[in-house]
């Protein structure tokens, strides 16, 4: 516990609620939701305190986060710097991946060295990266091919592999979270592992839920063909968008809103910078693959920095592909000629019993298979678990496209879960709100929706 900690009346606004955090993720902010807290009001360290007995808060680096504040500190038993992470209240890293990272070191990963709890909340120690982050480094120039490939891509992937081969996903590779260890950055190095995930022994992938970095996101990150599973690919997608925000010195979706980077991700093939060489477009093809399992991953990055020529599978996308397939037909008048349109008629055709009689059938799935065997098999699944026929076919829906708003009623619709909120603060449409968070609806779609998670932990925690 911390020593001559000094608790502040006068906190930040918005520290306990964190509703501004929550409505938008950006490449310089990732929100993270945690376990509770036992503190009603937050902590924080001034010049001089000391944590858990041996770490003396030195100053506060740079401006206070979504989900922490960062201190420099001095270890005063080992006689070094370090940096202090102090997670606000309702934020924590996971503990699973902390103490793993705690007992393995490697010189391409910031080294965890302590961690612990400070009247409520939960801290982490690391090492002090002096020359900031790669992040940092873009406000003086971009950074050529020959840095990349020379320098950041090597180093880079070494922790990668490391991190893997201990059973850690970071899952939020961006430029903001690679450092230099060294004030001359010479030394790059991977950290802040503040949403990363463990998969258990024999595991490959596991499902996701909670934060992500939308710019950086990969596909199956958003449920991508009913996917909804993290796995060791997604840093080396995460790690191709972030080589061309690093060539770019910005972003690749810079000015671009939430729903539109979805759809980027996945809808749409990804548009490589026309100033790189045609050999590394060929690198962030191989690693901007959408199907996960076709991905390039450490063995293929490995052979292409020796010069090897490695193929590149070719992505077909829905649009693609839904040009060859035959319409669905609901009756002789009502047809859908894609998924989206099979997903909207789910979710607003007035004929329940026919949606339900061709759910028990089974027909959904076995539409899909010609065309798209993975998002098929995610709707099977749920076909096969019918415990409530309505909900099953909003999650069915959800699958074929979670893009797509959440319908009221035919007619009233929202594109977000704010506007769903506003929708129910209407007096004349309270009694239809509470009919439709007592049937579940509202939780299903939550699960799918882009950044619905983020409601749907704030509405979990509440419920508590």
């Amino acid at each position: 516990m911390a020593e001559n900690t000094e608790r502040l009346n006068d906190s930040p606004k918005g520290t306990d609620r964190l509703q501004n955090e929550t409505s938008k993720l950006s490449p310089e902010g990732t929100d993270r939701l945690g376990g509770e807290s036992t503190n009603v009001f937050p902590t924080f360290f001034k010049e001089g305190d000391i944590v858990k007995g041996r770490y003396k808060v030195i100053n506060k680096l740079g401006q206070p986060g979504g989900e922490a504040i960062v201190y420099l500190c001095l270890d005063t038993e080992n006689k070094r710097e370090g940096v202090l992470k102090l997670y606000h209240q309702g934020f924590s890293a996971k503990e699973e991946v902390i103490k793993v990272l705690a007992n393995i070191t490697h010189k391409d990963v910031i080294n965890v060295l302590d961690y612990g709890d400070a009247q409520g909340q939960f801290f982490e120690v690391m090492d002090y990266a002096a020359g900031g982050s790669l992040q940092d480094r873009l406000k003086d120039r971009p950074f050529s091919e020959e840095e990349l490939a020379k320098h950041v891509i090597p180093e880079v992937l070494n922790g990668l592999i490391f991190c893997h081969e201990n059973r850690i996903i970071h899952r939020d590779i961006k430029p903001g979270n690679l450092f230099y260890r060294d004030k001359d950055q010479t030394d790059i190095v991977l950290g802040d592992f503040g949403i990363s995930s463990l998969l258990d022994q024999k595991m490959t992938s596991k499902k996701t839920k909670g934060a992500m970095t939308f710019d950086f996101a990969a596909p199956e990150m958003f449920g991508w063909k009913g996917e909804h599973y993290i796995s060791f690919e997604v840093d080396y997608y995460a790690l191709g968008i972030t080589l061309i925000y690093l060539f770019l010195g910005r972003s690749p979706f810079h000015g671009l809103t939430d729903l539109q980077i979805f759809t980027k991700h996945t809808s749409e093939k990804l548009v490589h910078p026309d100033k790189l060489s045609e050999r590394f477009k060929i690198l962030l093809a191989g690693l901007l693959i959408k199907e996960r399992k076709k991905r390039w991953g450490a063995s293929e990055v490995k052979r292409w920095l020796k010069g090897e020529d490695v193929p590149v599978y070719e992505d077909v996308l829905d649009g693609e592909a839904q040009q060859r397939i035959r319409p669905y037909k609901l009756t002789e008048d009502v047809k859908a000629n894609s998924s989206r349109e099979l997903a909207i008629l789910l979710q607003t055709h007035k004929d329940i019993k026919l949606l339900r009689e061709r759910l028990a059938r089974k027909s959904f799935s076995q539409w899909l298979e010609p065309f798209d065997q993975t998002m098929a098999d995610a709707v099977s699944r749920v076909e096969e678990k019918v415990k409530n026929a309505d909900l099953a076919l909003l999650e069915i829906s959800c699958i074929l496209d979670p893009t797509l708003p959440y319908f009221v009623t035919p007619e009233i619709k929202a594109e977000s879960p704010q506007e769903l909120a506003s929708i129910f603060a209407k007096k004349e449409n309270w009694e239809l709100g509470k009919e439709h968070f007592a049937s579940g609806r509202i939780k299903v779609w939550l699960q799918y929706t882009p950044g619905g998670n983020h409601a749907l932990d704030r509405w979990n925690k509440l419920k508590k």
